[in-house]
């Protein structure tokens, strides 16, 4: 949405997302590392942390796409 939008410098929108997602993905680690429920909840939050993975690969993405149309 923020390549669509003017006046929208898309490049700190990834930064600001990929600074979110890489908190989020601490937090995550360290909740799993500290996950005593079992099996079920590590495997809830492998789930998290494979998506918040994801989510960084694709802003990489992102912004590998952008820098080729400049």
């Amino acid at each position: 949405m923020a390549v669509a939008a003017k006046k929208v410098d898309v490049s700190e929108v990834i930064r600001k997302q990929r600074t979110a997602t890489m908190r989020a993905l601490q937090e995550l680690t360290r909740a799993k590392r500290a996950a005593t429920e079992g099996a079920v909840q590590r495997l809830v939050l492998d789930s998290m942390i494979f998506q918040a993975e994801a989510e960084q690969r694709w802003l990489d993405h992102c912004e590998a796409v952008l820098k080729e149309e400049r």
